[in-house]
């Protein structure tokens, strides 16, 4: 247990650290502190630059790869297009078959079936 005169000499010597003028050393030991804050928030703002970027340039590759990935199904899409119009009826039925028995998803065989549909009520208008 502390005696009292140990205590009032621990009072006193906090007291005087906070009235007493700020030593070389102290000083030294904030501008670093201060100096350090202020690299790290540097970093801190680099870092996000940086990490912008990196999604700006990984977003550009993805709508490159998928604007080539169209392109080419489109492509592909218009070849088996023009093979079909030179190909004959039998061809063409067989490929349709094909077609629909590649399918491997209720909602497409749908949207196959709702384009039979409008391609038939075009062809009976004829």
């Amino acid at each position: 247990m502390e005696s009292a005169s140990t205590t009032q000499r621990r009072s006193r010597a906090a007291a005087s650290a906070r009235t007493r003028p700020a030593t070389r050393q102290e000083k030294e030991t904030v501008d670093h502190l201060q100096d350090a804050l202020k690299d790290l928030s540097q970093a801190r703002e680099r870092a996000a630059e940086d990490v912008r970027d990196a999604i700006d340039a990984a977003s550009d590759r993805v709508r490159g790869a998928v604007r080539r990935a169209t392109d080419r199904a489109q492509d592909e899409a218009g070849d088996w297009r023009e093979t079909l119009e030179r190909a004959g009826e039998d061809l063409r039925r067989e490929l349709g078959l094909l077609a629909v028995r590649a399918q491997d998803s209720p909602d497409a065989l749908a949207a196959m079936a709702a384009e039979i549909r409008r391609r038939k009520a075009q062809l009976a208008d004829r």
